[in-house]
């Protein structure tokens, strides 16, 4: 099942020629006032000019983000508690920058936080971003390197280890829900209509089970 159409990058290279007849139609002004303000050219420069020119920065925004497709690199940086253990990991993909840090809490479900507030990257091959642009960390979502970050954290793990759901972005949403269908024993997705509300005391046969009479 594919993403739905809020959850893709524009600029996806995996699906080309997406994007630039919709910047078309915003930038000629046929889209509404909100939509259309982001593609629309300097004041100045007439529409025309601006339309000869989408296509090559289309072009160039792919490859950005083809550079990242092509980036397994990841740096993690585990934590231990006073005996040792492993308590939490943070990891960043390297070329996009984006992280997440994963612990462990009481009752042994792992917690993972993926806000672009963790300013520690734990990595020096990070791109620097500018963090007066406050959303700098979304020109990558939507690209699969969300769930590169999360199966890698659980990998730090012991087997068995599942990880819970708390209060997340749509952004985290989106890659919980695809975790969830790859494994919803692992992954807990709490709008899950089959498991959400029992998955946390539920075993792995009976999280099967309640997939499979709702499939």
């Amino acid at each position: 099942m594919g993403q739905a159409l809020e959850e893709r990058n524009p600029f996806d290279p995996r699906t080309p020629g997406m994007v630039l007849p919709l910047l078309f139609d915003a930038a000629a002004g046929r889209w509404g006032n909100e939509q259309a303000h982001a593609v629309q050219p300097p004041r100045g420069v007439p529409v025309s000019l601006w339309r000869d020119h989408l296509p090559a920065l289309v072009a160039a925004l792919e490859a950005d983000r083809q550079r990242v497709l092509d980036s397994d690199g990841m740096c993690i940086r585990p934590g231990v508690d006073r005996s040792g253990d492993l308590h939490s990991v943070l990891v960043t993909h390297c070329q996009s920058g984006l992280r997440a840090r994963a612990y462990l809490d009481s009752d042994g479900f792992l917690v993972v936080h993926s806000k672009p507030y963790i300013e520690d990257a734990a990595c020096k091959h990070a791109a620097l971003y500018d963090r007066d642009w406050p959303d700098w960390w979304r020109r990558y979502l939507g690209i699969g390197i969300g769930q590169r970050i999360y199966t890698t954290m659980m990998a730090q793990f012991p087997h068995g280890t599942r990880a819970q759901q708390l209060i997340t972005s749509p952004e985290a949403k989106w890659v919980r829900r695809s975790l969830h269908r790859r494994d919803p024993y692992v992954w807990q997705y709490e709008d899950c209509s089959a498991c959400g509300p029992i998955w946390r005391e539920s075993d792995r046969a009976a999280i099967r089970a309640a997939h499979a009479t709702t499939s």
